[in-house]
């Protein structure tokens, strides 16, 4: 199985990392790619560039072998589209099984994402609690819900998709808005982020108020 990670990443962080690790091995996933877009569909284009966050995201998995970085949809240069990239990498990896990653805010919206229907003739996904998030999926997709770890497993190495896990995972209570308003004040949040991509960060004077 292939687990797949996608986001801004602006930047990268403990609440990116630590629930898709635990989620990972619960599922026994073995690498998770990190996917920067670069340019989200649904947000404002990042004002670090996305090399600068493509490099943010290398130097975090220096100490997270579990993941590796990935440029598919950095290489670009219209919206970054789910289906579009999990189509993508089902050519680039045709023997694997995708695995999806996504937060439960991203579930409970994921039918209004475009063509959900073909992101489950693609992929599994497996959701990670955030705080202030409770589950709140239309009954369209309640079905394919699996909560219990074991009947996952199982249903993961069965089906090659379609599934929707719901990993019991230890929730990280940041977000990367958060992370810049503090870099941008003058404050220095370095416990949410990677040593070397918070000596990144300071080296290159990213977020910084330019006022």
């Amino acid at each position: 199985m292939l687990g797949i990670l996608g986001g801004t990443f602006d930047p990268i962080h403990s609440g990116h990392i630590l629930p898709a690790e635990q989620a990972a091995n619960l599922l026994g996933i073995s690498k998770v790619l990190l996917m920067p877009c670069h340019i989200p569909p649904h947000r404002e284009t990042p004002e670090v560039t996305a090399s600068q966050r493509l490099e943010m995201v290398r130097l975090a998995c220096e100490n997270h072998p579990l993941f590796e970085a990935d440029d598919t949809e950095l290489k670009r240069n219209s919206a970054s589209y789910t289906v579009e990239t999990l189509s993508q990498l089902k050519q680039k990896y045709p023997a694997k099984t995708l695995c999806f990653f996504m937060g439960m805010d991203s579930l409970n919206q994921f039918t209004q994402w475009f063509r959900w229907q073909d992101i489950l003739d693609l992929a599994h996904l497996v959701v990670c609690a955030r705080p202030g998030y409770q589950q709140d999926v239309p009954p369209v997709i309640q079905k394919r819900i699996i909560t219990n770890t074991e009947q996952a497993r199982a249903a993961f190495a069965q089906h090659n998709h379609g599934r929707i896990y719901i990993a019991e995972v230890s929730p990280v209570d940041c977000a990367a808005t958060n992370i810049r308003q503090q870099l941008a004040s003058g404050q220095a949040p370095f416990t949410l982020l990677d040593n070397a991509v918070a000596e990144y960060i300071q080296q290159h004077r990213l977020y910084q108020n330019r006022e």
